[in-house]
């Protein structure tokens, strides 16, 4: 069975999946990229394996949307399913089309959307194009339960062929990567000058206007107890909230951006509490990685993965990223908790979120796929 995705370009995280995908024996996996910068971001991200892999070529029509790419009839004609990374993107409407046209399935992969979406007023327009992708796809291979929600709510998608795409990190790798977590901790700590009596809440990620850090460092700042906020990362605006933290009195110290995937891991280390205050976020795959190294976390409630890998009270708390008061009171709550204890709890959930659970529920969209009508 030869299936092919259609993305805009290579990430760690993707890759893992797909390899898995592929060693079913009856698969013939190739990933096309819409995009001309096949890393995406600046990750450091090897080859895939067991995969074939293609470049499109096309045209950028639009920064927000992406591009429209060239050969599209020769892709579909030689592949049994074609696999969607989106609905929006001129290619993916496109490829809906010329599918429905040529009688071809076609599956839509997602990895999930802000919660607030689920019920906010779409642009009509909008709402139609991306119903003509979504509403003719056989299955949606849809993240998490905030996908189901979307789809099922906005599109009126049927949710039996609605299946968990179960998207994740490496959970297996990043364990074996901290395995003597104690250690690289004292090691990171001495590093960045941190004492080890000091409770230390971090942040992962890019340094960009919605992932509303302020918030955390208005918080910490009300907050009695001494906290180091860490951020692995780096961005636009890394001096403003060096500045700004300074301004609050707020010891945060910035790694910049980490390339090396393994390096990035092991800073988890430093933390004993991780935090995700955006105020649009998709899912949010440091929440994975931070589960996976055993820490317990805090995350807006707008995140996608909110309403899958946050058990309140067990390995954390949501809080609303427009209320400071809220995530005051859940930054005392969770620091006068067990934190190793519900770092535990964060292990034992994202357990449950592997590759080998994304294969088989990707299998299981196929079967859904083959029988629908």
């Amino acid at each position: 069975m030869k299936i092919t995705f259609v993305t805009n370009a290579r990430a760690p995280y993707r890759m893992k999946q797909l390899e898995k995908i592929s060693e079913v024996d009856t698969f013939d996996v190739t990933v096309c990229y819409t995009d001309k910068n096949l890393q995406g971001r600046a990750w450091k991200v090897d080859e895939a394996k067991k995969i074939k892999e293609k470049q499109l070529n096309g045209v950028l029509l639009s920064k927000k949307y992406g591009y429209l790419n060239f050969g599209l009839i020769k892709l579909i004609k030689e592949a049994d399913y074609i696999i969607l990374g989106g609905y929006e993107q001129p290619t993916y409407i496109v490829l809906s089309i010329i599918c429905r046209i040529i009688k071809k399935p076609y599956l839509l992969f997602f990895d999930g959307i802000s919660t607030n979406r689920i019920s906010m007023e779409e642009n009509k327009l909008k709402k139609l194009l991306k119903g003509l992708v979504i509403n003719n796809s056989k299955a949606i291979w849809g993240n998490g339960t905030v996908s189901r929600e979307y789809f099922a709510k906005n599109f009126n998608y049927n949710r039996s062929k609605i299946v968990n795409q179960c998207l994740t990190v490496d959970i297996e790798s990043i364990k074996k990567i901290i395995k003597d977590k104690n250690t690289i901790r004292s090691e990171l700590r001495k590093k960045y000058n941190i004492q080890m009596n000091k409770k230390v809440i971090m942040y992962s990620g890019r340094l960009v206007e919605v992932k509303n850090l302020k918030i955390v460092i208005d918080a910490i700042s009300q907050v009695k107890e001494e906290i180091v906020f860490f951020i692995a990362g780096g961005g636009l605006l890394e001096q403003e909230i060096i500045n700004y933290s300074q301004q609050k009195n707020v010891h945060t110290i910035i790694t910049g951006f980490i390339k090396d995937q393994n390096e990035l891991f092991k800073n988890y280390s430093v933390g004993d509490v991780f935090i995700l205050p955006s105020i649009y976020e998709p899912w949010g795959l440091v929440v994975n990685e931070a589960m996976a190294t055993g820490l317990p976390v805090l995350v807006s409630e707008i995140c996608g993965c909110s309403m899958d890998l946050v058990k309140e009270g067990e390995n954390g708390y949501t809080f609303s990223p427009y209320n400071l008061d809220d995530l005051i009171e859940k930054i005392n709550r969770i620091l006068g908790s067990n934190t190793e204890e519900m770092g535990k709890n964060s292990q034992k959930i994202i357990s449950e979120w592997n590759f080998n659970r994304s294969r088989d529920n990707f299998i299981e969209a196929i079967e859904l796929a083959k029988y629908s009508k």
